[in-house]
């Protein structure tokens, strides 16, 4: 079963995390290794564990101003690559924040369920997934 705390080193940060079954509150250094943790299951919990740290950072985005807001937003936008247009990026952005506010907050995984199947590539265990099922499925769930 699971353990009901675990602290666990963080080598790379020199810093630690007691994890506690329920709510944490951890440093940005504990949750990126807490999104990390590729030991504990599947990678299919990992994005839920990353999914779980990016919900808890909308409900405190919620209760900063909007000044301090706007202050990370341009920090962190010059360090984010994409080949979306800016254009549409940011619209995605605000309809995102809105969504969330009123409670719409949906999330999709890549690959979607029954999308994909178990394959050995080049010696390597993978995911093959239907691609054009896959960008289907994501182009409706955001547009």
């Amino acid at each position: 079963g699971n353990p009901t705390a675990v602290t666990y080193s963080l080598c790379v940060y020199d810093d630690s995390a007691e994890v506690k079954e329920g709510k944490n509150k951890m440093s940005g250094a504990a949750s990126l290794w807490y999104c990390r943790i590729r030991y504990l299951d599947n990678d299919f919990r990992r994005t839920e564990r990353q999914r779980k740290v990016i919900n808890a950072l909308m409900k405190q985005a919620l209760k900063t101003s909007p000044d301090k807001l706007f202050k990370i937003v341009n920090k962190v936008l010059p360090m984010i690559t994409t080949s979306m247009d800016r254009n549409d990026l940011i619209p995605l952005g605000f309809n995102t924040v809105f969504n969330f506010v009123v409670g719409k907050n949906t999330q999709h995984q890549v690959p979607a369920d029954d999308t994909w199947t178990n394959a050995r590539i080049n010696g390597a265990d993978v995911l093959k997934m239907d691609m054009d099922k896959n960008i289907s499925l994501l182009n409706d769930f955001l547009y």
